[in-house]
């Protein structure tokens, strides 16, 4: 694609992606061209990206893959993977598809409860990363992960801490529970978590459903400012 039209394609995108769902251009912008050295800076990727070795031929899936970063520097870093990202939303996957190309990731716009497309034990590794809070029926995509994942396959999922610092803070600040009548819906970011997590209650439901513990990371443990995740890797 000649570099001018990309360019007009992906600025377009990225203006419809921030009016849609409330984000700054530039947070989309910031995310949308990070790098693998970006990605490392961060503890919680930094952990995920460190326990991450696939094999020839793995097939990795991203469900809530938002813009497409992580399948995108993954899928260059490991060539002879095939990467497949899930999204609901339209717009995101549009934005993935015209920013990202590579021949081996596609992205899909589908509810992942719901398709056809992937089938029972055909999945080495799945990241579902930042999402757990976000869906009405967790247990549900738990289930399906195990279903979908070979033997021995991995589900690295993060989600924000119950227990942390910042959401401990967030609830002693915040009084009063009016906002939340008011503020915006469907913005992909913490306005729209519906669940939170301490690690007991979490492994419970995964082990439930079938999941072995391998790892567990808290990232930003004593940071006042930034979130503090539970960073799960767990094996079928």
């Amino acid at each position: 694609m000649h570099k001018k039209i990309y360019a007009e394609n992906v600025n377009k995108l990225v203006r419809r992606v921030s009016l849609e769902h409330h984000i700054p251009e530039e947070d989309i912008r910031k995310i949308l061209y990070e790098t693998y050295e970006d990605s490392i800076k961060d503890s919680k990727l930094r952990f995920f990206l460190k326990n991450f070795n696939p094999k020839k031929g793995d097939v990795i899936l991203d469900v809530g893959c938002f813009v497409g970063t992580h399948i995108n520097i993954l899928s260059k870093k490991y060539p002879e993977c095939k990467f497949i990202g899930y999204d609901i939303s339209q717009e995101y996957i549009n934005l993935a598809k015209t920013a990202h190309g590579s021949q081996n990731a596609s992205f899909v716009c589908d509810d992942v409860l719901k398709t056809k497309k992937l089938e029972s034990n055909s999945i080495d590794h799945i990241f579902f990363f930042e999402v757990l809070e976000h869906v009405d029926c967790p247990r549900s995509f738990i289930e399906l992960f195990h279903r979908l994942l070979k033997k021995d396959g991995r589900l690295y999922l993060s989600t924000p801490s119950a227990l942390g610092i910042t959401n401990v803070m967030l609830n002693i600040r915040n009084r009063s529970l009016k906002y939340i009548e008011t503020e915006p819906r469907n913005t992909g970011t913490e306005k729209d978590h519906i669940y939170i997590w301490d690690k007991l209650t979490l492994f419970r439901l995964l082990n439930r459903c079938g999941f072995n513990h391998e790892k567990l990371f808290v990232s930003r443990k004593y940071s006042l400012f930034s979130g503090q995740s539970l960073c799960f890797i767990v094996k079928k």
